[in-house]
């Protein structure tokens, strides 16, 4: 072979010329599928002669080569919200080989589903509507293959994004309540509160104020969201102490068509409380019996205490913060001081009380008047107390030759109450005047008790009453009063000396007597 044998391919018999190959053939490497070899033929002569003859080799095809995609990466789009069958792009692969040998079909092996691709042609469609704000972008592997039963193949990947189209409004996202709460006296230019909301389709998103009963006292910045004091709002026409109403505000995206998304806000807009309770006057001097019961008023206290704020911020309450007997008094709601135990009594020193009365308002924050209210209270007396005897038995021992009008012993006696109703009278028992007790008299102011008649030795006993002068107006049982238990023991007088019998005593007397014993009675 003296031409055409391409890469040594093939081998001549130098005798028979049969021609052989010597490795694998490449028919795609070929023009036309076919080799020409030049073979000449020599003779032995001398000298030798030759000739030359060309051999045309037609090369069979096999399925040796793979299918081969002509890109590496596929990348394709779609717009969301279509109809599932629309073909997003088409790829594509080709054989070297021939005939059934070249055939190549086309499967997906993994990745994301949603597309299935044409087995024949390689094109690509949708299945469903597809959602950008889901996913939004599909990858996945083609497979081109030759489906013979040497499994020849090659892969290629396909990336498909999914166009935005503006197809969601804007989702608000403010985190805080969607109440306003504000005092009346924000300045205006204040901000007070911030909307924000969130565009899925990553469009821009505008703020506005679109409506409510109260948009006319806000604005909003339009980019940020922003909600700020407009119109001062201590003017409005309030009957509250809490003036509501609603502003509406649309957010609303830049995309094309625009979308937008409306919510309303409660405002609460309260009253500031801006003065202090007042007293009409701050100090009282009144005077009150003792005796009254719980919830009798004080006449002649009546607090009055007024504030220029309006609902709660000038509704006024009192109270007592301090008294120099504690419990004795309260005070209503209206101002009015009353008693607050069961019966006020002026003995435990009760007979002067100082009450401070301090007012506040119901306000937030909560005001006290900056003066309190100062009540001096002086509790008259009523006998409403019994006099008590200092002692309520008494013994003496008197001679019996007391002189008359002789005072024997004094029986005293106290009463908790004051002047006239403390003024003590003390008499006999109307049982012993005409008695035992007539031997002796007993002072009615002074209670001292006198020798009235003529003694016998013996004991006298005889009662001593206690009692007031003035009408008892006290609860204590007019009967039950005190008396006094006197007991006079009238003993003999030692007027004369002891007088010997005999004027001489003669005694014998055994000297063997011990000492102690007795020699004469």
């Amino acid at each position: 072979i003296i031409g055409g044998n391409i890469d040594d391919s093939f081998d001549i018999s130098t005798t028979s010329g049969s021609i052989s190959v010597k490795r694998p053939l490449d028919r795609e490497s070929l023009n036309n599928d076919e080799i020409i070899l030049t073979v000449q033929a020599t003779d032995k002569g001398d000298p030798p002669l030759s000739s030359t003859k060309d051999v045309r080799i037609k090369v069979k095809d096999i399925n040796d080569e793979p299918p081969v995609f002509t890109e590496d990466t596929y990348f394709g789009s779609i717009d969301e919200e279509q109809e599932g069958g629309i073909l997003v792009l088409q790829v594509s692969a080709t054989d070297k080989d021939l005939g059934s040998n070249a055939d190549v079909k086309y499967r997906i092996i993994s990745g994301d589903g949603g597309f299935p691709v044409d087995i024949a042609g390689g094109s690509i469609f949708s299945s469903k509507k597809l959602d950008r704000e889901t996913k939004a972008i599909y990858s996945f592997v083609v497979e081109a293959y030759n489906p013979g039963a040497d499994w020849l193949n090659d892969t290629a990947t396909v990336n498909i994004t999914v166009n935005d189209i503006n197809d969601n409004p804007p989702n608000f996202t403010t985190l805080q309540s969607d109440t306003i709460t504000i005092p009346e006296d924000t300045k205006t230019g204040t901000s007070v509160f911030r909307v924000s909301a969130e565009d899925r389709d990553n469009n821009d998103v505008n703020y506005r104020l679109t409506g409510g009963s109260c948009r006319e006292l806000f604005s909003i910045e339009e980019s940020t969201g922003a909600i700020s004091v407009k119109e001062r709002l201590d003017t409005i026409d309030r009957r509250d102490e809490v003036y509501s109403c609603i502003i509406e505000v649309t957010a609303e995206d830049d995309g094309v068509p625009s979308l937008n998304t409306t919510k309303s806000i409660d405002v609460n807009i309260t009253a500031v409380n801006y003065f202090w309770p007042e007293f009409e006057a701050t100090f009282l001097n009144v005077t009150v019996r003792e005796g009254l019961r719980w919830g009798d008023p004080v006449d002649g206290v009546l607090l009055n205490a007024t504030d220029a704020d309006e609902g709660r911020n000038g509704v006024v309450m009192l109270q007592i913060t301090d008294s120099s007997i504690k419990g004795l008094f309260n005070v209503t709601a209206e101002g009015q001081l009353i008693v607050n135990v069961a019966e006020l009594d002026r003995e435990p020193d009760n007979d002067h009380v100082s009450v401070n009365v301090s007012a506040y308002d119901l306000g937030t924050p909560r005001k006290y008047a900056n003066v309190s209210a100062v009540v001096h209270i002086t509790v008259s007396d009523i006998n409403d107390n019994v006099p008590v005897p200092d002692d309520e038995s008494i013994e003496v021992s008197i001679p019996q030759d007391t002189p008359l009008q002789t005072v024997v012993l004094n029986v005293t006696a106290s009463d908790r109450d004051i002047g006239e109703n403390a003024i003590i009278r003390f008499c006999l028992d109307e049982r012993d005047r005409e008695g035992t007790a007539s031997l002796f008299l007993v002072n009615s102011t002074t209670g001292a008790i006198t020798v009235n008649g003529s003694l016998e030795l013996t004991s006298y006993v005889f009662y001593v009453n206690v009692e007031n002068t003035a009408d008892f107006e006290g609860t204590v049982n007019e009967f039950g009063k005190y008396n006094i238990k006197v007991n006079v023991t009238v003993i003999s007088t030692n007027r004369h000396a002891p007088i010997f019998t005999e004027d001489l005593y003669e005694l014998h007397v055994n000297d063997s007597l011990l000492t102690g014993h007795t020699i004469c009675w």
